[in-house]
C-alpha cells in the first residue's frame, strides 16, 4: 500500500524557491469551482476549496488559487508523493497523485475541467489525466458519469421525471428539468463500461515498469477496489491520503457533533491519527456552531469540549483552522464592532484611526482556551514594539459583554482602548473574505490599511511574527531573549 502525506507552504512569486522533494502546482486562470449552474439552479459547495490535501501532521488543508493569471502552490512531499483532491464544479472531486520533484501546470477547458500537465515528463502527464480521459468516463456536461450517478440532485430529477408529473404542473419548469435530467439507467451501463476499461488499463500498466505498476495500484485503490471504512479508520497510513481521510470522516455516528465526538473518543478500534483528524474536524464544527440537531450551544459547553479535545489529542499548540484563507485583492472592512465604552464603530473606521501604522489584529473569545493562552505572549510582543509604529488591537467574538470585559481584566491585556467586540458578524463581507471560521485568528495590516497577511503567525510564534512585522517597519530583527 502506497502511503502519502503532505504539508503546505504557499509561494506566489517564484517557483525557484521549491526544494527537490517538493511538488509545485501552478494554476493558470483557475475558474470558480465552488459553484455550478449545470443542475436546476446555482449549487454552491461550502465544504471544500478548490485544492485539498493532507499536511504532514495528518490534518486537512485546502486552498483556492487566484482566478486571473498564474498562482503557485508548493507542497512538500511525504515518502515521495503528494495526493490532492481538485474540486470540479461544486459537486465533483477529482484525485491526482504527484511524485516529489515534479512541477505541474493546471489549465482548464471551456467546461472548467482541469488538465494537469507535468513540466518535466510527458509520461507523468499521461498518468495524471488517464482516469478522466478513458472512454465512457465523461458526460457531455463535463462531469464524470460516476459523479452524476451518485449526485442527489441528478437522482432527484431522474426520480421526478420517471414518475407521473401532475397535469397542473408548471410546464416551463418541467421542460427545464427535462433539459437537465439524465437517464441514469443508461448512464449506469456507461459506468460499467468505464470500469471494464479501467480494469484493462490497470492490467496493462502492471507490466510496464515501476511507474506503470505504481499508478495501476493507485487507480485500483481509487476507482475500483475501495477499502471498507472499518479498515480505513484502523490505519494511520491511509490517513495520509486525502481520499481516505475524507472517507474516515463519515465513520463516527451520532445526531450531532457532540455525540459523534463522544463516540469517537471511546472507540478503541480507531487508530491514533484517525482519531485526531476526526476530532479536529468535530471540534471545528463545535466551535463554529455547526452541531447538527443541537440547539444554540453555550460558551461553557464549547470550552468543555475544547479542553476534552486537548486531553484526547495532546494537541495543545493547535490552530483551529482547516483551510487557508482565500487571498482577496480588495477587502471590505465592513465588520460592525463595539468599543470598550459601548460605542459602535466599523472596522474600517478603526483601520483609518491607525493610518500610518502597522496593525496586528487578534480575533479571540473569552471562552477559547487557546486564545487566552496566547495573551501572555501578546503582552510580550507588544512590549517589544512600544516605541514603534505598530498597534495591536483585539476583536472578541463574545456575545456576552460582561464575559468579554472580565476576560480582558483577568488576563491583564494591555489597555482597553484597543479592544472591540463583534456585534453584527452575519452581515460582514470581511469575515467571508478572510474565510473566517475559527479562533484564535490573527491578521496584519500595513500602514495604508492594506492586508499584509490575512493568516498571520500567532503571538507565541515570536520569531515568525516579529520577522513579519519587522519586514514592514524595515528594521533589523529584535532580540527576543
Amino acid at each position: 500500500m502506497l502511503a502519502i502525506a503532505v504539508s503546505c507552504s504557499i509561494n506566489t512569486s517564484s517557483i525557484g524557491t521549491s526544494k527537490a522533494d517538493d511538488v509545485v502546482l501552478i494554476f493558470k486562470d483557475t475558474p470558480d469551482q465552488s459553484s455550478t449552474n449545470k443542475i436546476t439552479g446555482i449549487i454552491t459547495n461550502l465544504s471544500y476549496e478548490t485544492i485539498s490535501f493532507i499536511n504532514s501532521d495528518g490534518y486537512f488543508e485546502s486552498y483556492t488559487p487566484e482566478q486571473a493569471g498564474y498562482d503557485t502552490l508548493i507542497i512538500p512531499a511525504y515518502q515521495g508523493f503528494v495526493e490532492i483532491m481538485h474540486l470540479y464544479q461544486a459537486i465533483e472531486y477529482d484525485y491526482y497523485l504527484f511524485p516529489a520533484g515534479d512541477t505541474i501546470l493546471f489549465t482548464y477547458s471551456s467546461n472548467c475541467r482541469p488538465y494537469a500537465r507535468s513540466l518535466k515528463s510527458d509520461k507523468h502527464t499521461f498518468f495524471y489525466n488517464l482516469p478522466y480521459h478513458l472512454p465512457h468516463s465523461l458526460h457531455s456536461n463535463g462531469f464524470t458519469n460516476k459523479t452524476i450517478i451518485n449526485d442527489p440532485y441528478y437522482n432527484k430529477l431522474f426520480s421526478l421525471l420517471s414518475s407521473n408529473v401532475k397535469a397542473d404542473a408548471n410546464q416551463s419548469i418541467v421542460n427545464k428539468y427535462k433539459r437537465i435530467a439524465i437517464d441514469l439507467d443508461s448512464l449506469k451501463m456507461e459506468d460499467l463500461a468505464y470500469e471494464e476499461e479501467m480494469r484493462k488499463v490497470v492490467d496493462s500498466l502492471q507490466s510496464t515498469g515501476e511507474w506503470g505498476s505504481l499508478y495501476a495500484n493507485y487507480y485500483l485503490q481509487r476507482f475500483l477496489n475501495k477499502e471498507p471504512i472499518e479498515n480505513v479508520i484502523q490505519s494511520d497510513s491511509l490517513m495520509h491520503y486525502i481520499f481516505y481521510y475524507i472517507v474516515a470522516q463519515n465513520y463516527p455516528k451520532g445526531d450531532n457533533s457532540f455525540e459523534r465526538f463522544d463516540n469517537i473518543v471511546s472507540d478503541s478500534m480507531v487508530s491514533p491519527l484517525t482519531r485526531k483528524s476526526i476530532l479536529k474536524r468535530l471540534i471545528n464544527e463545535i466551535l463554529g456552531g455547526n452541531n447538527g440537531k443541537m440547539a444554540v450551544v453555550s460558551d461553557e459547553l464549547k470550552n468543555e469540549y475544547l479542553n476534552r479535545y486537548i486531553v484526547a489529542t495532546e494537541d495543545t499548540g493547535i490552530v483551529f483552522r482547516q483551510t487557508k484563507p482565500k487571498r482577496e485583492k480588495n477587502y471590505t472592512f465592513d465588520l460592525m464592532l463595539e468599543d470598550f465604552n459601548g460605542e459602535q464603530v466599523l472596522l474600517q473606521q478603526v483601520v483609518e484611526r491607525y493610518s500610518g501604522k502597522n496593525v496586528y489584529v487578534d480575533l479571540w473569545a473569552s471562552w477559547c482556551s487557546p486564545c487566552i493562552a496566547e495573551m501572555p505572549f501578546s503582552n510580550r510582543i507588544q512590549s517589544l514594539y512600544n516605541d514603534k509604529d505598530v498597534e495591536f488591537i483585539f476583536i472578541s467574538t463574545d456575545k456576552n459583554r460582561a464575559n468579554w470585559k472580565r476576560a480582558i481584566s483577568d488576563n491583564s491585556v494591555m489597555g482597553t482602548s484597543n479592544h472591540f467586540r463583534v456585534v453584527e458578524a452575519s452581515k460582514s463581507q470581511f469575515l467571508q473574505q478572510i474565510n473566517f471560521r475559527t479562533i484564535p485568528r490573527y491578521f496584519l495590516l500595513g500602514r495604508n490599511g492594506e492586508m499584509i497577511d490575512s493568516d498571520a503567525p500567532r503571538p507565541s510564534a515570536i520569531t515568525q511574527l516579529t520577522q513579519l512585522i519587522n519586514e514592514q517597519i524595515h528594521e533589523t530583527p529584535i532580540d527576543k531573549e
